[in-house]
């Protein structure tokens, strides 16, 4: 599987990118009482703040999701982890986890608690809850706190 991580983004990835992150909000954001838009104005505007953090994921020649792999004081934050639709529960997910991690030691991601196949997925991977909040779990791979 070739498998390719490019920093190449324009202002339509970025487009794209926040619509699947607002799609995701919409899907598994459980909080009522929350202002929806307001967190997603928020989204937005770090989106545009950190783009260059954007990567473009192919197979092949296709283009079939996107992370975005932010430097931290404490590691590497993966954020935007997008599989398109149509490619999904091919491998591609886990191939491109195998790719970060053997590339960056020190992993830690957000991901929705409901999200139970991404929650599965990592955990597959050996990552571990670090921190439980309202709706969402931080997971990290060889993070300094699971030591």
């Amino acid at each position: 599987m070739n498998i390719r991580i490019i920093n190449s983004v324009d202002d339509n990835d970025i487009k794209k990118v926040y619509e699947l992150t607002k799609e995701h909000v919409y899907t598994y954001e459980t909080r009522k009482e929350l202002n929806i838009e307001k967190v997603l104005e928020r989204i937005k505007v770090d989106l545009l703040n950190r783009k260059e953090t954007v990567n473009k994921i192919y197979l092949g020649d296709k283009h079939v999701g996107y992370v975005s792999i932010i430097p931290r004081e404490d590691g590497i934050e993966l954020s935007d982890f997008y599989i398109f639709k149509e490619y999904q529960n091919q491998g591609i997910g886990s191939k491109v986890l195998t790719i970060l991690i053997k590339k960056y030691p020190q992993l830690h991601l957000y991901v929705f608690k409901n999200n139970v196949q991404a929650v599965k997925l990592y955990q597959k991977f050996n990552f571990i809850i670090i921190e439980t909040h309202q709706v969402i779990y931080k997971m990290g791979y060889d993070y300094p706190s699971t030591k």
